[in-house]
């Protein structure tokens, strides 16, 4: 059993395991830490005697885009994902733009993130966000896809330009 939260730039994952009579809470006082993660890495450790498992391997990818390797990060790839994001379901606005050479996104006024690419137009942060952007078939990006230890498919349609509904 399992929750997290955070707000005002603090963070917190409970993670409990009632059969072993297990708790183990992580409160951080920054956003910038990956909780879940860091409870999970606690958990292996406190509870490695009661679960004897092996764990199950991850299967290999099963696509072509997945297995090569990621794109080197040039200012003109990467101003192809600069932009605002809208998602509906969130009533929020995810924005990308690039600072020092590097990417960079946040939602609302959340903490600034740094993304990693990890191949051909996905990236991530923290270890375990993912956000991967989408092309129409013109090869224009046309919005992102947010994953996270408990969101899947978040998505989020590019906002036009100012430059483009200006040009309507």
């Amino acid at each position: 059993v399992m929750h997290s939260g955070g707000a005002g730039g603090y963070s917190a994952f409970l993670l409990r395991f009632p059969q072993s009579r297990v708790s183990i809470a992580t409160l951080c006082n920054t956003g910038r830490i990956a909780t879940g993660a860091l409870t999970r890495r606690v958990a292996d450790v406190y509870l490695a005697d009661r679960f004897t498992l092996p764990v199950p391997a991850v299967p290999p990818a099963s696509n072509a885009a997945e297995k090569a390797p990621a794109p080197a990060l040039d200012r003109k790839l990467m101003a192809q994902y600069v932009g605002s994001y809208r998602s509906e379901e969130l009533d929020a606005t995810f924005r990308v733009w690039i600072e020092q050479g590097e990417l960079r996104a946040r939602a609302r006024y959340g903490v600034i993130r740094t993304l990693r690419s990890t191949g051909k137009d996905r990236f991530e942060y923290d270890g375990i966000n993912r956000l991967t952007f989408t092309r129409n078939a013109g090869g224009e990006v046309t919005g992102l896809e947010f994953n996270a230890e408990r969101i899947r498919s978040l998505k989020a349609a590019r906002l036009p330009t100012p430059e483009q509904v200006t040009a309507r």
